[in-house]
């Protein structure tokens, strides 16, 4: 596999998703929309008719036991400290393979339960490392209190396996194709991508025997932070907390 040391980042992307590492049932979300507008970047080039994508890529080898946020709005720390942290460290052997959410989002929630971008907890964890689940003071929910002194002294013997994210997309609409091609090419180089997205009933919906959300008609009932770790003929394989 490749072991490139980066991560791609996609905000708020209308995208079809199928669930073969999702958990669907109704919790909370927490996605606030980045400040951040930016066209769809080629960070990976584009496919060719010489080497086309794979028909599908699949990185759950590698993928960490899904978790539960919980009814905290804590998606996108989730994403970052749980499932992406978790999946690189699965991938290089690391004796430590399970992080704190809520060390990352106890600092970036501004003092209440109102979720964050998902930049906020991204920038925390590159910067500071994530500490344990197991020793983490707090535990998987309390976001009110902040990390200890020695829970950041823990933090930091733990940087993160990754160590930059790119933006391949930021805006409030469909990327449309040419974002589509991206989120593949980087699946296809071994690249596991962050996505925002706006949630509707469908996405609520998936079950084990309904594993694909298509729904774009129903309304939006709110933002949500998940992690692409591969891709088939029906959408996006995700893994969800």
């Amino acid at each position: 596999m490749n072991t490139q040391r980066s991560l791609t980042l996609c905000l708020l992307a209308a995208l079809s998703l199928s669930s073969a590492a999702a958990q669907a049932a109704m919790h909370g979300m927490g996605l606030k929309p980045s400040a951040l507008m930016q066209p769809v970047t080629p960070l990976f080039g584009t496919a060719s008719a010489a080497k086309p994508l794979p028909a599908t890529v699949d990185l759950t080898a590698w993928a960490i036991t899904p978790g539960d946020q919980g009814q905290v709005g804590s998606c996108a720390s989730w994403a970052t400290a749980h499932t992406l942290t978790g999946w690189y460290a699965n991938a290089a052997k690391q004796a430590q393979t399970r992080f704190a959410p809520m060390y990352l989002y106890s600092q970036v929630n501004g003092g209440v339960d109102g979720g964050s971008t998902l930049e906020a907890p991204l920038d925390v964890a590159l910067a500071q490392g994530i500490d344990t689940a197991q020793h983490y003071s707090w535990g998987d929910y309390n976001w009110k209190n902040p990390p200890t002194a020695a829970d950041r002294a823990n933090a930091a013997k733990h940087p993160t396996p990754y160590r930059k994210y790119t933006v391949l997309y930021a805006g409030d609409g469909n990327g449309g194709r040419a974002l589509v091609e991206q989120i593949k090419l980087a699946l296809a180089a071994s690249t596991p991508v962050a996505i925002g997205f706006y949630v509707r009933q469908g996405f609520e919906d998936l079950t084990p025997s309904n594993q694909v959300d298509y729904d774009i008609k129903t309304p939006i009932l709110g933002g949500h932070a998940v992690i692409a770790l591969g891709y088939d003929s029906e959408g996006l394989i995700v893994e969800n907390s």
